[in-house]
């Protein structure tokens, strides 16, 4: 898996991060990659930083390049 085109939103108790995962998908010898768009969300406790909520989508196919850096 490579993690790309970081976005990094922080505050003092939460953080959110969004980026492009390329996982490696392997069919028989032919190596393929999936692009993923992620947004993982974290919050700050009494323990430290903990996930929130992750969410992970097909990027779209006109974007394999560049994933667009528009959260909503």
């Amino acid at each position: 898996m490579t993690l790309t085109q970081p976005v990094i939103l922080q505050g003092m108790l939460v953080s959110v991060h969004s980026l492009c995962e390329q996982i490696a998908l392997r069919d028989g010898e032919v190596g393929q990659t999936a692009p993923l768009v992620a947004t993982n969300v974290y919050v700050r406790g009494a323990l430290g930083w903990r996930l929130l909520l992750h969410h992970a989508s097909p990027a779209p196919p006109e974007s394999q390049n560049e994933i667009p850096k528009t959260l909503h």
